[in-house]
């Protein structure tokens, strides 16, 4: 691992950071292997702002992926809508740079083309790891909306994608993860991810059940089993088929 990318974990693991990452759904900032490593601070030094906050993000990229961003909102909740969001894009030509951009529901970013609360400190992309830095005062309105780094909570919404056709324009994201809690930008620690949501649970629990429990076991049965019982029914039907369609049935119903 890159030393740079080292000791960003080790300010994390030193509390001298507020820090999140994501690899699927994993915590991955304790083992230090996120795909995307966010850190931040309080620092004044930046701006001559009492406050201001300096926000690093670390991306893993590798050489080979189609990905060309990762993203950092922050969002009055744990979804996209009503967020400013700082993108930091690797273009064709190998090199990072930062865009800005507001989210408005479901439809993606909407480009910002400048951004007075936020300052570019540096970007880099080598050995794999691309890496973008910036600071922003604390007080600032976008969209007719204030965001105060200094008073107020926030939840950290990370992503990562491949940008549009055109080359210029994120897409939709590869990856995305919110953190479970707000938090005040102004603090250090190592946040959690939101966990999955139980519906998802259930969804992915009940679609194995159905297709490969119930329709497995229902083409098993219709494939070996039709001759044997030959003298035993079950409401009017050969038992084999009785079985048969009862496990289908109930595939549909669990997958449904």
């Amino acid at each position: 691992m890159p030393s740079p990318l080292l000791a960003a974990y080790k300010r994390c693991a030193d509390n001298e950071r507020l820090c999140f990452g994501i690899k699927g759904e994993e915590d991955c900032v304790d083992t230090n292997d996120c795909t995307v490593l966010y850190s931040s601070f309080a620092n004044s030094e930046s701006t001559g702002v009492l406050g201001t906050v300096e926000f690093e993000l670390y991306w893993n990229r590798g050489t080979t992926s189609g990905d060309r961003y990762m993203a950092l909102a922050l969002s009055n909740d744990k979804k996209m809508g009503s967020d400013t969001v700082t993108e930091c894009i690797l273009d064709v030509s190998g090199i990072p740079r930062l865009a800005y951009g507001w989210t408005d529901g479901h439809d993606g970013a909407e480009n910002i083309d400048t951004d007075t609360s936020i300052k570019e400190l540096g970007h880099s992309f080598n050995s794999g790891i691309v890496y973008c830095r910036w600071s922003r005062v604390p007080v600032f309105t976008i969209k007719n909306t204030e965001f105060n780094l200094l008073n107020s909570s926030y939840y950290l919404l990370l992503a990562y994608g491949p940008l549009k056709p055109d080359g210029k324009n994120i897409d939709f994201h590869t990856q995305k993860k919110a953190s479970s809690t707000s938090v005040n930008l102004q603090k250090n620690g190592i946040l959690k991810g939101e966990p999955i949501d139980i519906l998802i649970k259930l969804h992915g629990l009940f679609m194995i059940i159905g297709w490969l429990g119930c329709v497995s076991i229902a083409i098993l049965i219709a494939r070996h089993y039709k001759n044997s019982w030959p003298d035993s029914t079950l409401c009017g039907v050969k038992l084999w088929f009785a079985i048969h369609r009862t496990l289908m049935i109930s595939g549909v119903v669990f997958i449904i």
